[in-house]
């Protein structure tokens, strides 16, 4: 439930990042072990290995294959459509709510670091796969500025590939890489935070 819901909402993944911070917690003390988490950590790889796909739209898809009325065509290309958006809206949403675990230490450094490789080589083997780019954006994002506990050796490396590929990509991603760049240069500070107290 609680994952549903930080993914249905992802301004307020920070809090429901909390709240299995809190379960997770409880259930250590009282079992040692926590199997919050590890259902957690398992619905999180789930969505993040769907790539954010339903497997309700290939199904829907040769249905509507099979349809000889264009009106109809039509219609299910929008039940299509819509199916498409709520997916990859909720992918979208579970990478920030990764970074959010992560400031709570639900997930390991070795985990994050799995995320942005592949990530990235969805990029390298589809030639140009923005919206992996911008979930590996939101998630070095969302690393440094919870603190790091990633070495800066680590993501360095990752923020210089971005910047490499960046001329590759849309105005708009190119824009978030710039961006991405100049936190880290300021160590993880908002760059708009220090202009409004000057």
């Amino acid at each position: 439930m609680i994952y549903k819901k930080a993914l249905g909402d992802p301004m307020l993944c920070a809090m429901y990042s909390d709240l299995c911070k809190r379960q997770v917690d409880n259930e250590m003390r009282e079992h040692g072990t926590s199997t919050f988490r590890n259902g957690l950590l398992a619905r999180c790889q789930r969505m993040f290995d769907e790539d954010g796909s339903d497997p309700r739209i290939k199904m829907l898809q040769e249905e509507m294959d099979e349809f000889d009325d264009p009106e109809d065509k039509a219609v299910m290309q929008k039940v299509i459509d819509l199916l498409h958006k709520k997916s990859k809206a909720r992918y979208l949403a579970n990478i920030p709510f990764i970074g959010e675990l992560f400031r709570h230490g639900l997930i390991t450094p070795e985990i994050v670091t799995w995320c942005l490789v592949r990530l990235l080589r969805r990029d390298e083997d589809e030639g140009s796969d923005e919206e992996s780019i911008e979930c590996a954006v939101k998630l070095l994002e969302s690393v440094g500025r919870n603190g790091e506990p990633v070495s800066r050796d680590q993501i360095d490396p990752y923020i210089l590939y971005l910047q490499d590929k960046s001329p590759n990509y849309s105005s708009r991603l190119r824009t978030a890489i710039a961006e991405l760049a100049a936190l880290r240069k300021n160590n993880w500070k908002p760059l708009r935070a220090e202009a409004n107290q000057e």
